[in-house]
């Protein structure tokens, strides 16, 4: 008879990175494989939010398998989980797996964090005192990112060049 293991993730729970709301994570793999001596029929696996977060926010991609799955002894069949939050806050979800006698059944629990880059100006006014024409003085203005996911910072924009210059 086929006997079904579940051989990736060996914690049954996958754990992604913080990630920018409404941006997808990358892939992490489920597998499972047949030890046993004769086929299993593999059922699609279902897909549940938990915690607030949706279906809609778990992609689970199984290549070009198509359901129920004859499972042969010996092979393995691998399933990409991607997270795409909807919104600031924990992801959680489960991953269930079945073959369809429903003599095996399995499931990966799923965690991440949809996020929000955070940017603070430590300096909110800059005193540049008492100057006489044509003298200049020069300040420092400190950004630091707040939010918990990695912030980019491409460029700045200087509303009154005439009198100010950034270097």
């Amino acid at each position: 008879r086929g006997v079904v293991e579940l051989i990736e993730p060996l914690t049954r729970s996958l754990v992604y990175p913080p990630v920018l709301v409404a941006t997808e994570t990358s892939a992490k793999m489920i597998m499972i494989h047949n030890v046993g001596s004769a086929p299993t029929w593999i059922d699609q696996p279902m897909v549940e939010g938990r915690a607030g977060t949706t279906p809609a926010e778990i992609s689970l991609d199984p290549g070009p398998v198509v359901f129920p799955y004859a499972l042969i002894p010996g092979d393995s069949l691998t399933l990409l989980v991607k997270l795409r939050p909807g919104r600031v806050g924990p992801v959680e979800g489960i991953v269930r797996m079945r073959d369809t006698s429903g003599a095996w059944g399995d499931s990966v629990r799923l965690f991440g964090q949809g996020s929000l880059p955070g940017l603070r100006l430590l300096l909110p006014r800059v005193e540049f005192g008492d100057l006489h024409l044509g003298d200049s003085a020069d300040q420092e203005i400190y950004v630091d990112n707040i939010g918990d996911i990695p912030l980019t910072f491409t460029g700045t924009t200087l509303v009154d060049s005439l009198h100010f210059k950034l270097v």
